[in-house]
């Protein structure tokens, strides 16, 4: 059998079959099936919270319609957070699913020693105007 690619290192962007479906290093992760019920949190700490009305209206309030659109509008790369595995580790501290952020991690191959939460996201709230 083929040996298994390292999947990816926390800078890399990920894919949306990836966040739809990833095994590697004997974990599964279902990535948007675990984080789709907090779609709206998802999309907030990604810089989308303006979207979320019309990601809802588009998705006919489906949760998993809503999350998707929310990761290929992320996925886009036109919005605050950088497209990379580190911003979704970052993400999952702040919305406190340590188990999912340790699944992620160990399926990614990286040390679970990794502390994201020194790295917070800037708040949401508060948009950068440029000067």
């Amino acid at each position: 059998s083929p040996h298994p690619q390292p999947v990816s290192k926390e800078g890399e962007r990920p894919t949306l079959q990836l966040l739809t479906y990833l095994e590697a290093n004997g974990k599964t992760v279902m990535f948007m099936k675990a984080v789709e019920g907090e779609w709206r949190r998802l999309a907030n700490l990604l810089g989308l919270g303006e979207s979320v009305d019309a990601i809802n209206e588009t998705a006919f309030g489906k949760s998993d319609k809503a999350c998707h659109q929310v990761m290929v509008m992320w996925l886009r790369g036109a919005y605050r957070a950088p497209v990379t595995w580190a911003t979704l580790l970052k993400v999952l501290g702040e919305m406190e699913r340590p188990v999912l952020k340790s699944d992620l991690q160990a399926a990614l191959g990286l040390p679970h020693t990794l502390d994201t939460t020194a790295m917070q996201l800037d708040s949401p709230v508060e948009k950068r105007t440029p000067c």
